[in-house]
């Protein structure tokens, strides 16, 4: 098995990402600095005030072919309900976490929530599990069985 992980820079440089693809033919792809900006396509743009940078609207829609399996994974820093999980089901995720408390003994702050993992076909996912040991840093680590 393949696996190639990159960041994508927001597809600021879509085009050789794009073509790299199929030349790299991997099995898993962990894309990280993934964009998706609810109902747009095509360019869009990132500016801080210091640095502007192109990105693709909907890079995880650009790059995903049909049938590949979608595993959007990390510490997102989102409530359970918040609205971004209502633009990641339209986009065809599931959440696998819910409510379950992500964070180790060592995060002592009342809100327990961070990180994520979703996917796109909850067939393909033999055993999902928040993992409570050993504990390894403030997050608790989450365990994916496909």
């Amino acid at each position: 098995m393949r696996l190639v992980s990159i960041n994508a820079w927001g597809g600021a440089m879509y085009g050789q990402f794009a073509a790299w693809l199929p030349q790299i033919n991997p099995d898993v792809l962990c894309v990280q600095e993934v964009t998706h900006t609810h109902g747009h396509t095509g360019w869009t743009s990132f500016d801080d005030g210091d640095h502007a940078l192109p990105q693709r609207a909907d890079l995880l829609t650009d790059v995903r072919q049909a049938g590949d399996l979608a595993v959007l994974c990390g510490d997102l820093n989102l409530l359970p309900h918040s609205e971004t999980f209502d633009v990641l089901r339209e986009a065809g995720l599931v959440d696998l976490v819910g409510t379950a408390d992500t964070r180790g003994s060592r995060y002592v702050k009342p809100v327990r929530h961070a990180s994520y993992l979703l996917v796109s076909d909850l067939a393909a996912v033999r055993r999902f599990e928040v993992l409570t040991r050993p504990e390894v840093s403030d997050h608790r680590a989450l365990l994916l069985e496909l």
